[in-house]
């Protein structure tokens, strides 16, 4: 048995702990927050992140809470297509997944804690240090440990992370704001991206139910540069929604709901690489490790197949250090995809380029047309690929989603895996005749 402190709450660290805390290691939770709770508004899962969390046998209760995403739709304001990915287009099954970050984050942390993992609050890490080949943590109000192994899920800005360790974390120049809003009947299915240039970006994300049932609702984010960010306090909520209703029309009732700037919360994003992921008792995961744009939406995704894959290497490896350089080696070239792909596609989309957006809208859609780049972009955006030329079998990761739904299921409690397996079929159908 391991002694093990997990600093953060994020969904890696509590994805780790549930996996950990199953093969009897001693698990601690370290959040600097007096309460823990989520950052964001929601998220989108896909099938590898789906399959990592049937794993952790919580399938069951996300797809109840959440909404099927069938279809990414992005579109200038004048109404041309940049893209319109459709996931059955990469296999029949194959479904992305709207969540409210809240609805995962109290599925994942509530199932850490009944698995019998400590939880201490309130307790800021700021650093950490060997001692007789163990890890002992500073905290502000004194120290922590001795622990046979230290994970960092603490997110993008850890302050754990040495100098000679960190190869990059640098911010990006964009950032958002996020809030919840109700989803209107029709495009329940479908991640909408409105685009005016590449300077303003509004998406609205479908996510199902919030944490006391109410919805059905949608995320909504608008893209802004950080100096802009910085004023938002002081946004005038009328001219604002004027701006948002000029590009996108059709969502002008629903962010009627935005009245005061407080109602959207600021986010921003740093590219983090690391040299060095994991070193003696000490390991890095999620954002902390590769923090990146969510320009693909992969963060979460990440973050909680890292948390499993962790527990799988070190359950197969006698020594920790061992298990750690086996689970970087599994991880990294996943991880550098990701990076390398959100860093040069963010540009596109985000940034004060007057050149990038008219080459993205006359390109993207054509190239989409293409049998093999159309392949390797779904691929991508469903989060299957493992590298540049290499990817995870859309068919046997589905298979791991579908035996996890129905390992965690009574017969009599079927209705919503059914319910979501005919939405699936039939909007694929729909779209097939639409063609």
């Amino acid at each position: 048995m391991l002694r093990i402190a997990i600093v953060g709450c994020g969904l890696g660290g509590m994805a780790a702990a549930i996996a950990l805390r199953r093969q009897g290691h001693e698990v601690t939770l370290i959040e600097r927050f007096g309460d823990p709770k989520p950052l964001g508004a929601g998220l989108l899962l896909q099938p590898p992140g789906l399959a990592a969390l049937g794993e952790l046998g919580l399938l069951d209760e996300v797809l109840g809470a959440g909404q099927p995403i069938l279809r990414l739709d992005g579109r200038t304001e004048k109404g041309r297509a940049v893209f319109d990915v459709a996931y059955p287009d990469l296999h029949p099954g194959a479904f992305g997944f709207g969540i409210h970050r809240g609805v995962l984050f109290d599925r994942l942390l509530e199932a850490a804690l009944l698995e019998g993992a400590a939880l201490v609050t309130g307790r800021m890490v700021t650093g950490h240090r060997l001692q007789d080949g163990k890890r002992v943590l500073a905290a502000e109000e004194g120290e922590l440990g001795p622990f046979d192994l230290v994970v960092d899920a603490s997110g993008a800005r850890s302050v754990l992370r040495e100098p000679g360790r960190t190869e990059r974390a640098k911010p990006y120049p964009f950032g958002a704001v996020w809030g919840i809003m109700p989803m209107r009947r029709g495009h329940e299915t479908v991640l909408q991206q409105r685009y005016r240039g590449a300077a303003k970006m509004i998406g609205r994300l479908p996510i199902g139910r919030g944490p006391k049932g109410e919805g059905p609702l949608a995320a909504f984010f608008w893209s802004l540069p950080i100096a802009q960010l910085q004023e938002w306090p002081e946004t005038d909520m009328a001219a604002w929604r004027r701006e948002v209703s000029s590009i996108w029309p059709e969502i002008e009732e629903e962010i009627g709901v935005f009245e005061k700037p407080g109602d959207l919360v600021p986010a921003t994003y740093n590219d983090v690489v690391l040299s060095a992921p994991a070193g003696e008792g000490i390991v890095f995961l999620g954002d902390a490790a590769h923090g990146m744009s969510p320009q693909l939406g992969q963060g979460a995704n990440l973050a909680i197949q890292d948390g499993v894959a962790l527990a799988e290497a070190i359950a197969a490896s006698e020594h920790v250090d061992a298990a750690l350089r086996a689970f970087v080696r599994q991880r990294a070239g996943c991880w550098g995809f990701y990076q390398q792909m959100s860093r040069a596609l963010t540009p596109f989309f985000q940034s004060d380029s007057s050149l990038l957006p008219p080459l993205r809208d006359a390109a993207f859609a054509r190239l989409y047309r293409l049998p093999f780049l159309r392949r390797q972009m779904l691929l991508t955006l469903a989060g299957f690929k493992t590298g540049p030329l290499s990817h995870r079998r859309p068919e046997a990761v589905l298979k791991k989603v579908a035996e996890a739904n129905r390992d965690v299921r009574r017969p009599e409690d079927c209705n919503q895996s059914n319910k979501l397996a005919k939405t699936v079929t039939v909007e694929h159908n729909a779209r097939e005749s639409a063609f």
